[in-house]
């Protein structure tokens, strides 16, 4: 008579923690919870067919207990099934990530489920066996696990909460941990603004690049809590003048910190932890009209001081009073000399500066020509010579062929950059080699004039020196000035933004 076999399988799992808690109790602020997960055991039965008795053999017949063995054998997996305790709640109010070490934070008096399943994922995804511990150190929320194997909250007062979680790897021994800390908010609702309005007069110069701090302490925080990044939910919304712009806001020490430039006033709602605050930032960004000019020889430009609160005189000064001369009131006049003069004013306790490029009448010509050609052309090397259509060095030759230097080509087809710096040399034009920076000598000394032809060299192209581009100089701007009123210049192009630079040299097409 034929048997019947049962086949036990046991799965044990368990989550080992400091001291032990029943599943579904609550761990108050300030408690440790421990979790026991139960064997699961499962019976098997064997199916009727599949069975043998003693001396049976697979197809029901009888035979002798001895059996061959056979010339290869299939090995047995005997690795245990995947097994996790934990599931993934889409829906948790907190998913806790994948590093090390995770910060998030929650609102006082909130409350909702935490998700740890999500630790299972990047670097660990189709890795973990099991969930091993949970550890939890809370002095600020109510906890209780829940269905899913995270936990449900409440965020019963300010302070923080670590979860320390353990995974097993599969098929390894090896055991890993991640460690997150969830801060709750301090309850804001006895906050206040100490003081909610911020006024300044600064040195609004555009090569000052300075932003006021504004600081706007919060009074009323609970006492012992300082707000700060870890602690502190913060956002904001701006209202007010297009002409200021904020570039930063922080909490920070438990006083909301505002940077900004420009001239206007900006209306700043800032919410932290849920408690909405109004400031108001008022900026008098106090500089001339123009940091740079280009005039003619003989003809003037006038420059002054705005946004300044105050009316004090302001003193004027010309580093090249042979290019030009500065009236009391800013008239700056040119000289019938080519060059660059830094115009300086003097006031309020303030230094602001210009840099004023005087040309010659035929570079003027030159260099408004290009302009004109600008505006209504589009770059392209196919069609340079096409109307409506330019390239640089096309465009050099069309401005300059009739203001006295044609590069030896008086009509048809404009030369390139390469023959019309190799031109230029031959001539005997070349002023200096340039590295392309700012500190240069060349540049700081200020040996181009408006007017003067950048070459840039070095390319692979068979041409003289490698020259691929050709650009015009239409003087200097003001890059920097240091506490003593020294200022560092920086060239200005004709059909390049400011701060372009590379290997080249320059030369003077006319005198």
């Amino acid at each position: 008579m034929h048997n019947r076999k049962k086949i036990a399988i046991v799965l044990a799992a368990a989550m080992l923690i400091t001291g032990t808690l029943n599943s579904g109790s609550i761990v108050q602020a300030g408690e440790i919870q421990s979790e026991e997960v139960q064997a699961v055991v499962e019976e098997t039965e064997i199916p009727a067919n599949e069975q043998k008795a003693d001396g049976e053999i697979g197809d029901g017949s009888t035979g002798t207990t001895e059996t061959e063995t056979p010339e290869t054998t299939q090995p047995v997996d005997e690795t245990p099934a995947f097994v996790s305790p934990v599931k993934i709640n889409k829906k948790a109010d907190i998913k806790l990530g994948s590093g090390s070490t995770n910060l998030t934070k929650v609102l006082y008096g909130s409350s909702g489920t935490i998700d740890i399943s999500t630790a299972k994922k990047g670097e660990w995804k189709g890795l973990i066996k099991k969930l091993a511990s949970r550890t939890i150190t809370s002095d600020s929320m109510s906890i209780s696990p829940n269905a899913t194997g995270g936990y449900n909250y409440v965020a019963t007062h300010s302070g923080y909460i670590n979860i320390t979680v353990t995974y097993q790897l599969e098929y390894d021994p090896t055991f890993l941990t991640k460690s997150f800390t969830i801060y709750v908010t301090p309850d804001m609702s006895s906050t206040y603004l100490e003081q909610s309005t911020y006024e300044t007069t600064y040195d609004g110069s555009p090569y000052r690049y300075e932003n006021p701090m504004a600081v706007y302490r919060i009074g009323g925080v609970p006492g012992g809590l300082t707000l700060d990044a870890n602690n502190t939910f913060f956002s904001y919304t701006v209202s007010g003048s297009k002409k200021v712009n904020i570039t930063s806001a922080s909490v920070s020490g438990n006083c909301i910190y505002v940077y900004g430039n420009g001239n206007g006033t900006k209306t700043i709602t800032a919410t932290v932890n849920g408690k909405e605050f109004v400031l108001t930032y008022q900026l008098h960004g106090a500089q001339l009209n123009k940091t740079t000019a280009l005039i003619g020889v003989k003809k003037s430009v006038q420059l002054k001081v705005k946004n300044l609160t105050y009316t004090d005189t302001p003193v004027w000064t010309s580093s090249k009073p042979s290019v030009a001369e500065v009236s009391e009131t800013g008239l700056v006049t040119a000289k019938s000399k080519a060059g660059t003069t830094i115009i300086r004013c003097q006031v309020g306790g303030y230094t602001f500066a210009a840099a004023v490029n005087v040309a010659k009448t035929k570079k003027l010509k030159a260099l408004n020509k290009i302009q004109d050609i600008l505006k209504v052309s589009t770059y392209s090397q196919p069609k340079r010579m096409t109307q409506g259509y330019y390239d640089c060095s096309s465009l050099v030759w069309r401005a300059f062929k009739d203001n006295g230097c044609n590069f030896g080509i008086k009509s048809g087809w404009a030369p390139v950059a390469a023959y019309e710096g190799q031109y230029l040399v031959n001539k005997g034009k070349k002023i200096c080699e340039w590295d392309g920076s700012v500190d240069a000598k060349c540049v700081q000394k200020m040996k181009m004039q408006p007017g003067d032809l950048f070459f840039g060299t070095g390319a692979n192209n068979g041409r003289y020196r490698g020259i691929d581009h050709v650009e015009t100089v239409t003087g200097y701007d003001i890059f920097s000035m240091d506490s003593e009123g020294n200022v560092k210049v920086i060239i200005t192009w004709a059909n390049r933004a400011t701060g372009y630079g590379r290997a080249s040299f320059f030369c003077r097409p006319l005198g």
